[in-house]
């Protein structure tokens, strides 16, 4: 999934709702709204920098996530920040962060494919992470004899 407003999101309704779904501190609700979309790899970028603009655009305050500075800096990053499926991707690399308490489980439905060796184009070092990732939907496959094997889903 790449939200941009140049094309690839057929109307305003669905250009809201991904980015709404890139706010989600629940990752079976990223993972709904990835299967009920079709959507297989999410491409995240540093998400101090864009969690802002996802946040404008369904109408929440920004502030309540990221505040910048003049400069475009991060001046804080809160905990609602820290708690969505993107920045524990991102920063995280999905791993379990004991400390985040209900929102530092591990990501169980999404797996890392791909991590950009080049960095963000923007950020102090502390909030610098790859230029981007990608991120593939995964799903637990049913053989039929009641035990599951680790899949990815199927394109639609």
């Amino acid at each position: 999934m790449i939200v941009d407003n140049f094309g690839s999101m057929p109307d305003r309704i669905a250009f809201d709702r991904a980015h709404d779904a890139f706010l989600a501190t629940s990752e079976a609700s990223l993972a709904r709204y990835c299967d009920a979309s079709g959507v297989r790899w999410i491409v995240f970028d540093n998400p101090v920098y864009d969690i802002p603009e996802a946040a404008a655009v369904t109408g929440r305050d920004p502030a309540r996530f990221v505040s910048l500075r003049p400069n475009g800096e991060a001046e804080r990053v809160t905990r609602l920040a820290q708690a969505t499926c993107w920045w524990r991707a991102y920063f995280y690399g999905g791993a379990a962060r004991r400390e985040q308490g209900i929102f530092g489980r591990r990501l169980t439905r999404f797996r890392l494919v791909y991590s950009d060796p080049e960095p963000s184009w923007r950020g102090n070092p502390t909030l610098r992470g790859p230029a981007l990732e990608i991120w593939e939907r995964t799903v637990i496959l049913s053989r039929g004899d009641g035990e599951g094997s680790r899949g990815s889903t199927v394109a639609r």
